[in-house]
Protein backbone atom coordinates (compact mmCIF):
# COMPACT_ATOMS: atom_id res chain seq x y z
CA UNK A 1 0.00 0.00 0.00
CA UNK A 2 1.55 3.39 -0.99
CA UNK A 3 1.08 6.53 -3.10
CA UNK A 4 3.98 8.56 -5.15
CA UNK A 5 3.73 12.34 -4.47
CA UNK A 6 3.28 12.47 -1.00
CA UNK A 7 0.08 11.96 -0.88
CA UNK A 8 -2.31 9.73 1.70
CA UNK A 9 -2.61 6.22 1.15
CA UNK A 10 -5.51 5.84 3.21
CA UNK A 11 -8.71 8.45 3.36
CA UNK A 12 -11.52 7.97 5.57
CA UNK A 13 -14.42 9.47 5.37
CA UNK A 14 -17.83 10.39 7.33
CA UNK A 15 -21.48 9.56 6.27
CA UNK A 16 -21.65 12.56 4.70
CA UNK A 17 -18.25 12.78 3.22
CA UNK A 18 -16.57 14.85 4.78
CA UNK A 19 -12.75 13.74 5.40
CA UNK A 20 -12.62 12.09 9.15
CA UNK A 21 -8.62 10.75 8.99
CA UNK A 22 -5.66 10.75 6.48
CA UNK A 23 -3.09 7.95 6.90
CA UNK A 24 0.62 8.00 5.11
CA UNK A 25 1.94 4.95 3.76
CA UNK A 26 4.22 3.08 1.75
CA UNK A 27 4.82 -0.93 1.48
CA UNK A 28 2.47 -1.15 4.37
CA UNK A 29 4.14 1.00 6.69
CA UNK A 30 3.97 4.97 7.52
CA UNK A 31 7.36 6.90 5.95
CA UNK A 32 8.79 10.11 6.96
CA UNK A 33 6.96 12.83 4.90
CA UNK A 34 8.95 15.58 2.93
CA UNK A 35 9.14 18.55 5.46
CA UNK A 36 8.47 16.96 8.29
CA UNK A 37 4.93 16.52 8.01
CA UNK A 38 2.57 14.34 10.26
CA UNK A 39 2.05 10.91 8.97
CA UNK A 40 -1.38 10.63 10.21
CA UNK A 41 -4.42 13.47 10.25
CA UNK A 42 -7.65 13.01 12.27
CA UNK A 43 -10.51 15.81 11.53
CA UNK A 44 -12.93 17.22 13.66
CA UNK A 45 -16.63 16.39 12.74
CA UNK A 46 -18.36 19.59 10.92
CA UNK A 47 -21.25 19.68 13.72
CA UNK A 48 -18.28 20.76 15.85
CA UNK A 49 -16.55 23.39 13.90
CA UNK A 50 -19.55 25.58 12.95
CA UNK A 51 -19.69 23.18 9.51
CA UNK A 52 -16.13 24.38 8.93
CA UNK A 53 -14.16 21.19 7.11
CA UNK A 54 -11.27 19.83 7.45
CA UNK A 55 -10.07 21.23 10.30
CA UNK A 56 -7.38 19.07 12.15
CA UNK A 57 -7.71 17.41 16.08
CA UNK A 58 -5.09 15.82 15.77
CA UNK A 59 -1.54 15.06 14.07
CA UNK A 60 0.88 12.21 15.11
CA UNK A 61 4.14 11.56 13.57
CA UNK A 62 5.26 7.52 13.70
CA UNK A 63 8.02 6.06 12.68
CA UNK A 64 6.97 2.63 11.10
CA UNK A 65 4.19 1.77 14.13
CA UNK A 66 5.61 3.78 16.39
CA UNK A 67 5.11 7.22 17.47
CA UNK A 68 8.86 8.93 16.97
CA UNK A 69 9.95 12.15 16.52
CA UNK A 70 13.60 13.91 16.42
CA UNK A 71 15.42 16.86 17.17
CA UNK A 72 12.99 17.20 20.42
CA UNK A 73 10.09 17.76 18.38
CA UNK A 74 6.47 16.42 19.62
CA UNK A 75 5.40 13.55 18.13
CA UNK A 76 1.61 14.34 18.89
CA UNK A 77 -0.24 17.22 18.74
CA UNK A 78 -3.70 17.61 19.78
CA UNK A 79 -6.17 20.44 18.54
CA UNK A 80 -9.24 22.37 20.30
CA UNK A 81 -12.00 23.24 17.38
CA UNK A 82 -10.93 26.65 17.27
CA UNK A 83 -7.93 25.56 15.47
CA UNK A 84 -5.47 26.22 18.60
CA UNK A 85 -3.37 23.61 20.41
CA UNK A 86 -4.74 21.33 23.00
CA UNK A 87 -2.32 18.98 23.94
CA UNK A 88 1.72 18.31 22.66
CA UNK A 89 3.05 14.97 23.46
CA UNK A 90 7.25 14.09 23.32
CA UNK A 91 8.20 10.67 22.32
CA UNK A 92 10.85 8.56 20.99
CA UNK A 93 10.14 4.89 19.43
CA UNK A 94 6.55 5.19 21.47
CA UNK A 95 8.31 5.77 24.79
CA UNK A 96 8.59 9.13 26.74
CA UNK A 97 12.10 10.35 27.22
CA UNK A 98 14.57 12.86 29.30
CA UNK A 99 13.52 16.06 27.54
CA UNK A 100 16.56 18.74 27.20
CA UNK A 101 16.79 20.38 30.34
CA UNK A 102 13.83 18.38 31.45
CA UNK A 103 11.13 19.88 30.11
CA UNK A 104 7.41 18.20 30.28
CA UNK A 105 6.69 15.32 28.02
CA UNK A 106 3.55 16.32 27.99
CA UNK A 107 1.78 19.73 28.03
CA UNK A 108 -1.92 20.96 27.80
CA UNK A 109 -3.49 23.95 26.78
CA UNK A 110 -6.20 26.29 27.48
CA UNK A 111 -8.03 27.81 24.46
CA UNK A 112 -6.32 30.98 24.87
CA UNK A 113 -2.68 28.83 24.53
CA UNK A 114 -2.16 29.41 28.38
CA UNK A 115 -0.75 25.83 29.60
CA UNK A 116 -2.98 24.16 31.59
CA UNK A 117 -1.27 21.31 32.89
CA UNK A 118 2.36 19.97 32.59
CA UNK A 119 3.85 15.62 33.25
CA UNK A 120 6.81 14.60 33.03
CA UNK A 121 6.24 10.85 32.27
CA UNK A 122 8.45 8.03 31.46
CA UNK A 123 8.07 4.17 30.66
CA UNK A 124 4.43 2.64 31.26
CA UNK A 125 3.03 5.93 30.86
CA UNK A 126 4.50 6.72 34.83
CA UNK A 127 4.94 10.16 36.45
CA UNK A 128 8.76 10.34 37.11
CA UNK A 129 10.60 13.50 38.15
CA UNK A 130 14.03 13.55 39.42
CA UNK A 131 15.20 16.18 41.89
CA UNK A 132 12.31 16.31 44.18
CA UNK A 133 10.62 18.35 42.22
CA UNK A 134 6.70 18.09 40.91
CA UNK A 135 6.00 15.39 37.91
CA UNK A 136 2.60 16.91 37.24
CA UNK A 137 2.24 21.14 37.69
CA UNK A 138 -1.90 22.70 36.68
CA UNK A 139 -1.88 25.96 35.99
CA UNK A 140 -4.94 28.59 36.12
CA UNK A 141 -6.35 30.30 32.77
CA UNK A 142 -4.37 33.10 33.75
CA UNK A 143 -1.06 31.30 33.80
CA UNK A 144 -0.93 31.49 37.83
CA UNK A 145 0.60 28.06 39.25
CA UNK A 146 -2.85 26.15 40.66
CA UNK A 147 -1.71 22.61 41.75
CA UNK A 148 1.99 20.99 42.42
CA UNK A 149 1.67 17.20 42.92
CA UNK A 150 4.64 14.92 43.91
CA UNK A 151 3.68 11.23 42.08
CA UNK A 152 5.51 8.15 40.94
CA UNK A 153 3.97 6.22 38.75
CA UNK A 154 0.46 6.80 38.66
CA UNK A 155 -2.24 9.20 39.33
CA UNK A 156 -2.52 8.57 42.80
CA UNK A 157 0.20 7.03 43.48
CA UNK A 158 1.70 9.90 45.63
CA UNK A 159 5.85 9.85 46.82
CA UNK A 160 8.30 11.99 48.04
CA UNK A 161 11.48 10.63 49.90
CA UNK A 162 11.50 13.45 52.80
CA UNK A 163 7.99 11.84 54.03
CA UNK A 164 7.47 15.57 56.03
CA UNK A 165 7.10 17.43 52.80
CA UNK A 166 4.14 17.66 51.61
CA UNK A 167 3.08 15.52 48.20
CA UNK A 168 0.18 17.86 46.82
CA UNK A 169 0.44 21.65 46.94
CA UNK A 170 -2.63 23.89 45.82
CA UNK A 171 -2.44 27.40 45.34
CA UNK A 172 -5.40 30.19 45.92
CA UNK A 173 -5.14 33.85 44.88
CA UNK A 174 -6.84 36.52 46.83
CA UNK A 175 -8.63 37.81 43.63
CA UNK A 176 -10.14 34.64 43.75
CA UNK A 177 -12.05 34.82 47.01
CA UNK A 178 -15.69 34.53 47.15
CA UNK A 179 -17.72 36.83 49.90
CA UNK A 180 -21.79 36.16 50.77
CA UNK A 181 -21.74 34.43 47.25
CA UNK A 182 -20.34 37.43 45.31
CA UNK A 183 -16.36 37.55 44.28
CA UNK A 184 -14.63 39.96 46.45
CA UNK A 185 -14.11 43.16 44.98
CA UNK A 186 -9.79 43.23 45.83
CA UNK A 187 -6.93 44.59 43.28
CA UNK A 188 -5.71 42.12 40.73
CA UNK A 189 -3.17 39.95 42.53
CA UNK A 190 0.44 39.42 41.96
CA UNK A 191 1.38 36.18 41.42
CA UNK A 192 4.14 35.49 44.61
CA UNK A 193 2.68 37.50 47.46
CA UNK A 194 -0.68 36.60 47.02
CA UNK A 195 -0.12 32.82 47.14
CA UNK A 196 -1.68 31.05 49.58
CA UNK A 197 -0.14 27.24 49.57
CA UNK A 198 -2.79 24.80 50.82
CA UNK A 199 -0.52 21.23 51.71
CA UNK A 200 -2.55 18.14 51.84
CA UNK A 201 -0.50 16.37 54.46
CA UNK A 202 -1.77 16.07 58.48
CA UNK A 203 1.13 17.98 59.99
CA UNK A 204 0.25 21.02 57.53
CA UNK A 205 -3.29 20.85 59.79
CA UNK A 206 -1.36 21.24 63.07
CA UNK A 207 0.98 24.51 61.89
CA UNK A 208 -1.32 26.95 63.72
CA UNK A 209 -1.59 24.91 67.00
Amino acid sequence: VGRKNDKPARVSYSYDGDIMDKEWLMDGEKYERKNGRANYIEFFDTKLTNGRKNVKSVEIWFKGEKEHRENDLPCSIEYHENGSIKVKVWKRNDEYYIRPDNQANVIRYYTNQTKKREEWLRKNNEFYRSGDKPSKISYDEKGRLSIEEWLLGGEEDYFREDESKAVKIMYAYRDEFVVDGREAKVRESKQQPDIVPQADNEDNENRND
